[in-house]
């Protein structure tokens, strides 16, 4: 089970060139190792988790990343939503 969540920001950690499923590289690929991007959409799906950028458009199957090349970065927590758990 995946802990990515929508709104987590994704550190990217991939080095080198990014290929397509059939080992092709894909040179308009901007995402880069070291970029921050915040995820917008999760999916799991036998056992690995792809996300969807705000940073990088299109919602296909294949405008997904593999999550294993991101470190999560969850957003802070505002004073206002740590009052509102604290009233919970």
């Amino acid at each position: 089970m995946s802990d990515w969540q929508v709104g987590d920001l994704a550190l990217c950690i991939k080095l080198g060139t990014w290929t397509n499923e059939d080992g092709e590289q894909r040179p308009a690929v901007t995402i880069r190792c070291g970029g921050l991007y915040t995820v917008r959409r999760v999916v799991t799906c036998f056992g690995a988790t792809a996300l969807w950028l705000n940073e990088w458009p299109g919602d296909d199957e294949s405008d997904g990343y593999l999550a294993d090349r991101f470190i999560k970065v969850t957003p802070p927590k505002t004073k206002q939503s740590i009052r509102t758990e604290q009233n919970a």
